[in-house]
């Protein structure tokens, strides 16, 4: 019987095949299906062979060791079951067809509400704060505003009634949103009401994210008792947070953000942290992450910078903003503590599932209410109002039809040129739109910073599985 029977004469590297290399170890896997085959370094000599060669079982032929020829025959079955390699080059046209079908219609399900963009903060590095200083208009969101844009969540939420039931979330943002509690209180007690009568689902949550100065203890119980989960932007220690954040009127805030922190600790309610990796938080990464482990969230995320013209980092800063991410991971898993963003893409992999977006906003299943009733896809734009192309009062709204919304769908790797043969195609997602946008001229450029990190992320994944299959011994 001839051993090579089974194997095809001709043999194809799929072009979403990728290879990766670590102490004479070879990782093969398809940057869509994600399941790696691991290979010795003789094995790798002989796989390229064969990729080279026209005739797939003559190479296996002349291998006189029957038992290394026999090992040779199993990598390149698993090679073919992993969609590495192919018997048909045309295989590749109908897989990138078939995961691009996969990619849902618009459907909100995510509403950010800017209950103002005030804000007592005067972060350097605030989107809002650099693009919204010169226009005018309503900052603070009167109740009406807070109602209309509630009555056209629930609109949309219920045009896809397959869908109703999924998780629904809104998000109080700002500015700092807890200048406006009286209208968060109105929204919170309305989605109840909503919830009660099967206007939203039952699985409708609400947070919020804050920069921590101004829980009180009065506004912790509030916050509680309408069960809005608490979401604290800190970028590690004191001299890290200093050194973007600071009082409108220049103080310093880190102790007023850790007064809330504990005030938090000192009731058990549970709070998350948001962590912005300032060059001072990259820099001197040990001290931020004894400071997290110190305070002891039950979950946190890490933010890489967002830059533009007028806000730049030191060069280099991609690279070790991504290996802090990684670093943070793993020092946080261990105490079962799991960071966002690490887990999104960790979970793509594991699923071998591939990450569409990395946001709400591409994908088309957010929208965002400003203080003044616009809405738009991506609170990022809240300054320029770009990507705004209507308002509350448009009960008529469809993000379906929508030419904004109908191109922030399609805006995902799978559907970017230049994200085409790139290793972490399956589980980027694609990055920010925004930062695209900023740095390229096209929400349709490349999101630099997150390519760094979605490739480390993605070769951290491999060799991270490698090590469990080793100690598994499988």
């Amino acid at each position: 019987m001839n051993i090579a029977e089974n194997i095809p004469t001709h043999l194809f590297f799929s072009k979403y095949a990728h290879k990766l290399e670590r102490n004479g170890i070879f990782a093969y896997f398809h940057a869509l299906r994600m399941k790696p085959v691991f290979i010795s370094a003789e094995m790798e000599s002989t796989i390229e062979m064969i990729r080279l060669s026209k005739d797939a079982r003559n190479v296996i032929a002349s291998i006189t060791n029957p038992s290394y020829q026999e090992s040779v025959v199993s990598a390149i079955s698993a090679l073919i079951e992993n969609k590495v390699i192919t018997k048909n080059p045309d295989v590749d046209k109908k897989v990138i067809t078939h995961f691009r079908s996969s990619i849902p219609p618009a459907y909100t399900q995510i509403a950010y509400f800017i209950l103002t963009e005030n804000c007592n903060f005067g972060c350097s590095y605030c989107f809002v704060k650099r693009d919204g200083e010169t226009r005018s208009g309503a900052r603070v969101m009167s109740p009406e505003t807070a109602i209309k844009g509630l009555e056209l969540f629930c609109k949309l939420v219920a045009m896809d009634k397959g869908r109703f039931e999924e998780e629904k979330n809104i998000i109080f943002y700002g500015g700092e949103p807890l200048l406006n509690i009286t209208v968060l209180q109105i929204i919170s007690k309305k989605v109840r009401e909503y919830k009660s009568c099967g206007k939203l689902p039952q699985d409708t949550r609400l947070s919020i994210v804050t920069n921590g100065s101004l829980l009180t203890e009065d506004n912790i119980d509030l916050l509680s008792s309408n069960n809005v989960a608490i979401g604290i932007s800190l970028d590690g220690d004191e001299c890290a947070t200093n050194s973007c954040r600071a009082y409108t009127g220049g103080g310093p805030v880190y102790h007023d953000i850790i007064k809330g922190i504990e005030r938090c600790k000192a009731k058990n309610i549970p709070f998350s942290l948001s962590v912005t990796l300032t060059e001072q938080s990259v820099k001197n990464f040990n001290s931020t992450l004894s400071e997290l482990k110190q305070i002891g969230s039950n979950a946190l995320g890490f933010n890489i910078l967002l830059t533009d013209e007028q806000f730049r980092v030191f060069e280099g800063y991609n690279e070790a903003a991504a290996d802090c991410i990684l670093t943070g991971f793993e020092e946080f898993r261990r105490n079962g503590v799991y960071e966002d963003r690490m887990m999104r893409k960790l979970k793509s992999f594991a699923e071998s599932r591939v990450y569409l977006f990395d946001c709400g906003a591409a994908g088309a299943s957010q929208i965002v209410v400003a203080p003044d009733g616009d809405l738009g896809i991506c609170h990022g734009f809240l300054g320029s109002r770009e990507n705004f192309p209507t308002n509350v009062d448009n009960m008529d709204f469809d993000p379906s039809t929508d030419p904004t919304f109908l191109e922030w769908r399609k805006r995902t790797p799978l559907n970017m040129p230049d994200c085409e043969n790139c290793m972490a195609l399956g589980i980027c997602g694609g990055g920010c739109p925004l930062n695209a946008l900023k740095n390229t001229g096209s929400i349709w450029g490349l999101d630099e910073r997150f390519c760094v990190h979605s490739i480390k992320t993605l070769q951290w994944l491999v060799w991270d599985l490698f090590a469990q299959v080793t100690k598994s011994g499988n």
